[in-house]
Order: structure tokens, then sequence, then C-alpha cells
């Protein structure tokens, strides 16, 4: 092969990427895709995965540490101590207004429905960062004295 500064010779960055003498540069050829490919891989999953501004406003709302994931399932019990089972179908919508819950403009509850179950609605934030946007559910499931039973918290992603 001539050198990429005589006439007619392939150009350098070419003899890197095109493949010779039976695949032998078959690793080089393969690390010069895999790299750039590994990159905006980790590019793309930063930017659709930063931070909800709906996890942020669930614990802002519910006052929930920081420290512990916030799954479905430790947003319940975390739930369930602040608003114990057993309390009146009043309290659950005093407990929701002190919490914030409809003053913000991207959240809101309403009314328990024949079945009993009052609805809490964490919304996401369209003007925050990222391709997944992240909502929040919250079922306040009330027994058939109208109190409460139960909680059961979803997390729901929203994107292209």
């Amino acid at each position: 092969m001539r050198l990429s500064s005589e006439p007619g010779s392939i150009p350098r960055a070419a003899q890197l990427i095109k493949p010779q003498g039976g695949g032998q540069n078959c690793c080089r050829e393969g690390w010069l895709v895999k790299v750039p490919t590994l990159l905006l891989c980790i590019l793309l999953t930063a930017v659709a995965c930063e931070g909800s501004s709906a996890t942020e406003r669930f614990r802002q709302h519910f006052k929930l540490a920081e420290e512990k994931e916030l799954t479905p399932e430790s947003a319940r019990q975390a739930l369930l101590t602040k608003i114990h089972p057993g309390a009146a179908e009043q309290e659950v919508y005093e407990f929701l207004k002190k919490a914030g819950i409809g003053s913000d403009g991207l959240s809101s509850f309403y009314p328990a429905n024949t079945e009993g179950v009052i609805v809490c609605r964490i919304e996401f934030d369209r003007e925050s960062p990222g391709v997944v946007k992240e909502s929040y559910g919250v079922f306040f499931l009330l027994d058939q004295q109208r109190r409460l039973r139960d909680v059961k918290v979803e997390k729901w992603l929203t994107g292209p």
C-alpha cells in the first residue's frame, strides 16, 4: 500500500477503517465503531435518566427523605407512616391539602369514587430535562366505612 502523501494512495483514516488481509484489522475496525457508539449510548442514558422533577416534588410534598431510593413500595410505606390506616376520608383530603397537592399546577387529587379510591397525581414537568419523564399516581384506598385501608403508589413513564 502506498503512503497517503502519494498520488492515488489511500488516506490514513481510510486505511484504519478499510478491512485488509482477511480481517486482521477486525479488532481495530470494531473499535472505531464501538467506542463512538458506546459514548453515544452513555450520553443518551445520562440525558434520558436525568433527575425527575416529579420525584423531587413527590418527596417535597410528602416530606420524604432523599437518602433512600423512591420506589412505589418505599413511597407507600413512607406515606403510611404519615397517614395511618383507619384515617377517615376527610383526614385524607386534609393530609393532601397540607402536603400542597393541587397548589403547584403539577399535582392534583380527586375525591373518592364509588369504589372508595382517592386519586392523587404528581405530573411530570414539561420543562424538566430528559427524554423519559416520570409521573406518579397515588391511590388512597378506603374501606366500606370510608376509612383508609391502604395506599398504592405507581410510577408512570412517558417519553417518545
